[in-house]
């Protein structure tokens, strides 16, 4: 609505503009009529000439406003006119993934225990330590145990994970190089080495590894799709492991793909 009443007011406003024009125009042809044939000639030719550059220019501008608008409307933002008319000679789109093609509504698909203890008391560590983030994956373990524990000293590591003291203890989630590196002991067991979503882990190895899962959006199909009949270059960008990330490439046809970035 908000972008409707944009567009329909700037309209008023060239509206407004080319009326004061065409007056002064109208004026200029009515001084000029008093003069000989030649003069008056000029100055309908003239008043003609601006008439319709200005009709040109209003459609023009309108056009470029209703489709900045309605783009706006689909939570398309474009700078300008300048942007929009570069858009023509795209020729690669580069998409993040999480919420952008997919939902971004992750949902825990699997728990994988690793260490001493169950399934419960990992949820509850796991969630405790991403309380404190808007992360996808933060969300989706909250859901499962929104119980939290006390968490102290905590710190975040971007890209990498999460660390903090629960109950004297200090545990990491996040990537499994990140949690090998609180680890005391090398010889510890360790997840698959292409692991998808976190590990959870504290001094003494890993303890769980959770899995999680985010549906396509559904245009997303087709929107790759059709880019790529245009001749346009898909790619996808995402801070997700390679497997999540190869995996999504795959169910959309996307050839080049980059994680971890």
């Amino acid at each position: 609505a908000a972008g409707a009443i944009g567009v329909s007011f700037s309209g008023d406003l060239i509206s407004l503009f080319l009326f004061w024009e065409l007056m002064a125009l109208f004026s200029t042809v009515v001084v000029w009529c008093g003069g000989t044939p030649g003069a008056r000639a000029a100055g309908v030719r003239y008043a003609i000439m601006h008439l319709l550059g200005g009709v040109i220019l209003k459609v023009g501008i309108e056009a470029v406003m209703v489709g900045t608008g309605r783009a706006a409307e689909s939570g398309v933002l474009i700078r300008g006119g300048a942007a929009l008319e570069a858009a023509g000679r795209v020729d690669t789109v580069v998409f993040d993934k999480t919420g952008t093609l997919t939902e971004g509504r992750l949902r825990l698909e699997h728990v994988e225990l690793l260490g001493r203890l169950d399934r419960a008391r990992c949820l509850e560590i796991a969630a405790a330590l991403e309380q404190a983030s808007e992360h996808p994956i933060a969300h989706a373990l909250s859901a499962e145990a929104p119980a939290r524990l006390q968490v102290e000293a905590i710190s975040a590591t971007p890209g990498c994970g999460v660390e903090g003291l629960v109950a004297g203890a200090r545990y990491r989630i996040g990537t499994p190089d990140f949690v090998r590196g609180l680890q005391s002991s090398p010889g510890v067991a360790a997840p698959p080495a292409a692991v998808a979503g976190v590990v959870l882990g504290d001094m003494q190895g890993f303890l769980a590894h959770f899995e999680f899962g985010d549906r396509l959006r559904d245009q997303a199909v087709a929107t790759v799709a059709r880019l790529k009949a245009l001749g346009i270059e898909v790619e996808l960008l995402s801070g997700d492991q390679a497997a999540v990330v190869q995996r999504v490439a795959d169910e959309l046809g996307i050839r080049r793909y980059q994680a971890r970035c």
